[in-house]
């Protein structure tokens, strides 16, 4: 969350709100900016937690919406705040055993919403669906609150929607844009200084809730699989790889990472094969080209060629992004997690 503002700066921050009620950017800077400094109080259970982000922020960006109820950034940016604690996919045990063949003992599973925060949730996840279509990040947040309610049949519903929509856009940069528009207005300043500061006042707890997503989907698709409904899995583990290409195309350090880890997910144990022991000497790279391998592998056995050379290519794009992280990593340039990463 941004450090807190003096006093005399928000006063001066809100004076400009007030002054612009028909820019968005200022309406939505004003209200991201008044959310952060809030008192979000004590909360013990999670009635209590909904409660205090609803005061926080909830409140504000639903004036947002009303005040522009075409916009589908309150939205997207309600869901993004959510996901810091109010909704979650804590489904970790559950899955665990299909991804390792291990027990977890030390993991467990719980469920961060109630009844009012998932339709809250739900209700914003299909409004900023209905007013941007052909963006999967909504109803693959849509799929993070069916799922932490347990409503797993819609869950996978939303994840195989969200496979057919054509780009996937959070509305990141929209907060930035909207927060510099705001201190540019009240205090005069443009600079790169300004700009950079901002970037690490981003919260994108969502990016982590899709890799979750993703292993709790590709453990769907291997029960599909073990049932003997091939085509299903492959649907299943289909549509989320195209959610991790369209994450990845984002353009961001973070996202990049999200996107591709989301594509090797669910390479993991194609058709119910046993759980690969990962083999002594054998770097990443090797180890990834192995999985690669074992499912394509399995795209040959059921007859899939089509999946298989669409798959072949996006494994190789990732290639270069992975090498474009790791160096990233070594450079110590997190700072830049939301900056676009250069060009391939």
């Amino acid at each position: 969350m941004p450090p807190p503002t003096p006093p005399g700066e928000q006063i001066q921050a809100a004076a400009y709100v007030s002054r612009f009620p028909a820019d968005y950017s200022v309406q939505l800077g004003g209200a991201l900016a008044a959310a952060s400094q809030a008192s979000f109080g004590s909360a013990n259970s999670p009635t209590e937690i909904f409660a205090g982000f609803q005061r926080t922020y909830g409140e504000r960006l639903a004036a947002v919406q009303r005040r522009f109820p075409d916009r589908p950034g309150p939205c997207a940016h309600l869901l993004r705040y959510m996901t810091v604690d109010t909704i979650r996919v804590a489904r970790d045990r559950e899955v665990e055993m299909f991804q390792t063949g291990q027990p977890a003992p030390f993991l467990r599973d719980r469920q961060f919403g109630v009844g009012e925060s998932w339709a809250a949730f739900d209700r914003a996840a299909a409004q900023g669906e209905r007013l941007d279509p052909d963006n999967a990040f909504f109803p693959m947040m849509r799929a993070i609150g069916l799922f932490d309610a347990k409503r797993d049949a819609e869950g996978i519903a939303a994840v195989l929607r969200a496979g057919g929509k054509t780009r996937f856009e959070y509305y990141t940069r929209e907060e930035l844009d909207a927060t510099g528009t705001l201190y540019r207005y009240a205090y005069g300043s443009n600079s790169a200084l300004m700009r950079r500061s901002l970037y690490g006042t981003l919260s994108m707890p969502h990016l982590g809730l899709l890799r979750a997503v993703a292993r709790l989907t590709a453990y769907k698709a291997e029960q599909e699989e073990q049932a003997g409904r091939t085509q299903e899995g492959l649907a299943l583990r289909h549509a989320m790889m195209q959610c991790g290409v369209r994450i990845r195309e984002q353009g961001d350090l973070i996202g990049t990472l999200v996107g591709t880890s989301v594509v090797s997910i669910q390479m993991n144990r194609p058709g119910c094969a046993p759980v690969v022991v990962p083999a002594s000497g054998r770097t990443a790279s090797q180890g990834a080209d192995a999985y690669r391998d074992r499912y394509l592998s399995y795209l040959h056995k059921i007859g899939a060629e089509d999946e298989a050379r669409w798959f072949a290519q996006v494994y190789a794009a990732n290639r270069p992004l992975r090498s474009l992280i790791e160096q990233a990593f070594s450079d110590h340039r997190l700072d830049h997690a939301v900056q676009p990463l250069p060009s391939l």
